[in-house]
């Protein structure tokens, strides 16, 4: 395997590590290449109204299906148009069944706090892990330790 390869590799990695490890995408690694050629053919140019671009649609919105025909270059005016009719859910949504702001009211927490808290950012405080846990019917380490 070349060093540009294995350099792309640990680069699709890294961003499915950026949602706890899950991607939106199956073979990250070769959406990122046909993505690029794509880009590159087309001069970063939108193919709707010929802006300066920097994303790619699945026109068929199979997203393991990432060969060159099924992706469209889309700048960022464009792209959210082809998206008008889903809504997306949270990474919070997705991973935990309840949003952010719903995660917030429901302990009394700032959103701040919480972000930090699953984003490991720092030790957090035992009630705020208790309150994060109990929101989130999961056993609280730290309580079932002294029990």
């Amino acid at each position: 395997m070349s060093f540009v390869k294995i350099y792309l590799h640990s680069f699709s990695l890294t961003f499915s590590l950026w949602n706890n490890g899950i991607s939106e995408y199956p073979n990250h690694y070769e959406l990122k290449i046909n993505q690029t050629k794509l880009l590159k053919s087309k001069n970063y140019k939108c193919e709707d109204c010929g802006n300066p671009a920097k994303y790619t649609h699945h026109k068929n919105r199979d997203k393991s299906d990432h060969s060159i025909e099924n992706l469209k270059v889309l700048c960022s005016k464009c792209h959210p148009k082809y998206h008008k009719d889903t809504k997306k859910k949270s990474k919070y949504s997705r991973l935990y069944g309840m949003s952010l702001m719903k995660i917030s009211n429901k302990t009394n927490l700032s959103i701040p706090t919480i972000s930090n808290f699953f984003n490991k950012r720092r030790k957090p405080h035992p009630r705020t892990e208790h309150k994060i846990n109990q929101c989130l019917n999961k056993k609280d380490s730290s309580i079932s330790k002294k029990a």
